[in-house]
């Protein structure tokens, strides 16, 4: 659906850079629009808004394409926090565009709503239903020609179960886009789940002729053949879908029941056994179950039919049957999903009739992608011992323990300011201390609650600091913070606002250890930061974020080069030695060009040879003395 709606990934090894270029120069022209609105001079603010608004189209037509890459590295957490940020600089964008009398009004619209429906999208992917059918009624508040949010909302709400509502969303998309194919699947999901089976072996046939390439339309559609008792039919669908995906257990056990109604009892047993040993507990899906349930209504041996001549993908059967007149009756399914009895009595009161009383599902992941959790926290630092080691003495565990702490007058961490050279992981490592701690995280950068309104930006400042004490416990994260507390004595005599603004922000900073919010801080250039920010009770916890270590770099060349082809011979840590004092944006940088130069050489793999010679040609952003330059700060005195 996601890929569906962006119109796929875009031709780029990274469009996080190719959406970065743009997307910085629309922040810079922002602040220089400010910065000259401010000052007074209105030709220099006209043109610096002039260049925002160029920047903006640019960056506007990439957000997609990086929304996507970080859902394929499965980066949701860092995707949500993009939108939100992305949103955050396009509303400045928007109030700048006012200040000037330019109608953007239509635009803005339009673009909060594809954002918002994005968001949905995304907070669907992370399994948060909830929440994403928020975002698509926003999306559609804006815009109720929007399909997509349409058809985001309506299979949010099959994953809730809200099969009647979502049949109507459906319905609703498909009155805004009739050749929506999504639309139709989704709606065919729908009455499958009400147990109308006829109704919706039409959506998905009618999904099929729309689009023939949506192979789980195959799979869908061979269950309610085979509920109809159409298994011939049923057979050459799923066979279509297997061609295609082989690891589906679903299919493959639906492929079994068919096999069953042919009579080729060991090749159903074959057919079986591969989608128990992809999923254990197929058995008892829902759907499967209410499959079996249709089959239980012929007698044992009836219901068997002859496989088509031109068929040779299942071995000549001992035995044939001539085709049972009796098939599976769709409409004996009410909208509760439990079986009607054909007497007109009792419902069954058995475990197997309690079981059957789930409504049947289409389609759902194997329950080794539900069940096998990915590693969060520190569990994705590889490496950094040092550094995981006092996180957890000076943060993680006063967090954890507060009483314990307080008995001795030991503080609590109120602020901590992350510091050390650009490309070495500070964001991710912040990130990863929420998931550690369990702590909700709020990104914020300077440029984003900037505002061209007397007293704007300091409103921002506050509405942050709330809504992180909304979420408590919160980690809420200030990047580049020296853009936001700079140095006093540095600021012009124009700048009184700024000096507001840093009176804000160590206000909200004194009292958020009180609300259960930790503010952390991260910087390139810690020298540039307001010493009052230091301050004991205030940001006075220094940690510096070095260079990744030896095992840390032997992780990011395996982590990089882990979806791509590569020699079995690969040496991570001969790797690793050769890239000592190498930030981790260098080191992606080099599996990226290694990467590069194996498609240009058509090489069958990324070997040994090429990542040296990449190593080689490649240099450190880093050098020593601006390493030692930060190790010497974080000794200083405060």
């Amino acid at each position: 659906m996601f890929e569906r709606f962006t119109g796929g990934r875009k031709k780029s090894n990274n469009p996080f850079d190719e959406f970065n270029g743009p997307y910085s120069q629309l922040i810079q022209a922002i602040e220089n629009t400010q910065y000259y609105t401010n000052k007074g001079n209105s030709s220099a603010a006209a043109s610096s808004f002039q260049k925002a608004a160029e920047r903006y189209d640019e960056s506007r037509e990439l957000v997609a394409g990086l929304i996507d890459y970080q859902i394929g590295n499965e980066q949701y957490q860092v995707a949500y926090d993009s939108l939100q940020t992305i949103q955050q600089t396009y509303g400045v964008f928007y109030d700048l565009a006012e200040y000037f009398s330019v109608d953007l009004r239509e635009i803005k619209i339009s673009t909060f709503a594809y954002l918002e429906t994005l968001k949905g999208l995304l907070l669907a992917e992370m399994g948060k239903p909830r929440v994403a059918i928020k975002a698509f009624d926003t999306a559609l508040a804006l815009d109720e020609s929007c399909t997509a949010a349409w058809v985001g909302k309506g299979q949010a709400l099959l994953t809730l179960d809200s099969c009647q509502e979502a049949l109507e969303v459906f319905e609703a998309a498909l009155s805004t886009d009739w050749h929506a194919a999504d639309a139709w699947i989704g709606k065919g999901d729908a009455l499958l789940y009400l147990g109308e089976m006829e109704e919706a072996l039409e959506a998905y046939s009618t999904a099929l002729e729309l689009n023939g390439s949506d192979v789980g339309a195959y799979l869908k559609r061979a269950v309610c053949l085979y509920a109809l008792g159409q298994f011939q039919e049923a057979h050459n669908d799923i066979s279509s879908y297997l061609e295609v995906d082989g690891e589906n257990a679903l299919a493959w056990y639906v492929q079994s029941l068919i096999l069953d109604k042919f009579g080729q009892n060991h090749t159903s047993r074959i057919a079986r056994n591969k989608a128990i040993a992809i999923d254990a507990t197929i058995a008892t899906n829902p759907m499967i179950e209410f499959l079996v349930h249709c089959s239980d209504s012929s007698s044992p041996g009836r219901g068997q039919v002859t496989l088509s001549p031109d068929n040779d993908m299942i071995p000549d059967s001992p035995f044939t049957a001539a085709p049972s007149t009796e098939t599976a009756t769709p409409r004996a399914l009410n909208p509760d999903g439990e079986r009607t009895p054909e007497n007109g009595g009792s419902k069954e009161t058995t475990p197997q009739a309690e079981r059957r009383t789930r409504k049947p599902i289409p389609y759902r992941r194997s329950s080794k992608e539900q069940t096998d959790e990915e590693p969060r926290g520190f569990a994705c630092v590889a490496g950094m011992e040092d550094l995981k080691d006092e996180l957890k003495k000076s943060v993680i565990q006063p967090l954890r323990n507060p009483e314990k702490y307080k008995k001795f007058k030991v503080s609590i961490p109120n602020g901590i300011l992350f510091f050390g050279p650009p490309g070495c992981g500070k964001t991710f490592i912040v990130r990863k201390l929420a998931e550690e701690i369990g702590y909700h995280f709020i990104e914020v950068h300077h440029s984003s609650i900037g505002s061209s309104y007397q007293h704007g930006t300091v409103q921002n400042i506050a509405e942050k600091f709330q809504e992180a004490i909304n979420h408590a416990p919160t980690i809420i994260f200030f990047d580049e913070i020296e853009g936001m507390v700079p140095r006093r004595e540095n600021l012009s005599s124009s700048e009184g606002h700024r000096q507001e603004e840093i009176n804000e922000f160590l206000t909200q900073l004194n009292n958020a250890s009180k609300h259960n919010v930790l503010v952390v801080g991260a910087t390139n250039q810690p020298d540039l930061i307001d010493s009052a920010v230091m301050r004991s009770g205030r940001m006075d916890r220094r940690i510096y974020i070095p260079p990744p270590d030896h095992e840390a770099r032997k992780a990011l060349f395996k982590i990089g080069l882990a979806r791509r082809p590569c020699a079995d011979d690969i040496d991570f840590d001969k790797l690793a030695e050769l890239t000592e004092d190498y930030a981790r944006s260098d080191i992606s940088l080099i599996v990226e060009e290694a990467a590069r130069a194996a498609v240009d050489l058509d090489a069958d793999e990324i070997d040994m040879e090429i990542l040296l010679w990449k190593v080689e040609e490649g240099n450190s952003s880093l050098v020593k003395s601006q390493i030692a330059t930060y190790e010497n700060f974080k000794h200083l005195e405060r």
